[in-house]
């Protein structure tokens, strides 16, 4: 058996609505509703279902927990910026910026709890060299989301116009 990706993720909360409220304020999150008027909020091609405590669809886990779930996100927005807007949203942040590992490798990242106190941390992977990211063709910031790959536009189009200029001098030279 080969498994490809994670397709969603169930989160058992107290309040749907509240999570909600504050999973799209808060994170950016879109919110869909689906068969008979359940919730999911989504990001990029991730999912997270929304359980209500008491209420859950079956099968479950288990025992679902409002509370229980640490979730690792990747933001292609600086963190510095992520900071900043928790702080002008009033979100305590718990822990960082701190130094840690991610699934492909190091990771900056800072803490912060949602209404359940479920841990969320938000993450940069640190950009890479440069001729990587021209290589893999990573142009957007939805790519750089996707990939943790992330430079400014500056930097890509000084980037190409070294690489030309390199080009033409050694197709200059005999």
């Amino acid at each position: 058996m080969k498994i490809d990706r994670l397709d969603h993720l169930v989160l058992t909360v107290t309040d749907i609505d509240v999570t909600v409220a504050f999973y799209t304020r808060v994170l950016g999150f879109d919110v869909v509703t689906f068969g008979e008027g359940r919730k999911a909020l989504t990001f990029g091609r991730q999912k997270l279902n929304l359980h209500q405590l008491g209420k859950e669809f079956e099968p479950k886990a288990e025992t679902p927990t409002p509370g229980a779930i640490d979730l690792c996100l990747i933001a292609s927005t600086p963190l510095d910026e992520v900071m900043g807007e928790l702080q002008a949203l009033g979100i305590a942040i718990e822990e960082g910026p701190v130094e840690r590992t991610g699934a492909t490798g190091p990771i900056r990242s800072v803490y912060l709890r949602d209404p359940d106190q479920n841990l969320i941390e938000i993450s940069n992977y640190p950009a890479r060299d440069q001729s990587e990211f021209l290589t893999r063709g990573i142009a957007s910031r939805d790519d750089a989301a996707r990939t943790g790959v992330y430079h400014s536009a500056a930097d890509v189009h000084n980037d190409i116009t070294e690489r030309l200029e390199h080009l033409r001098t050694d197709q200059d030279t005999p």
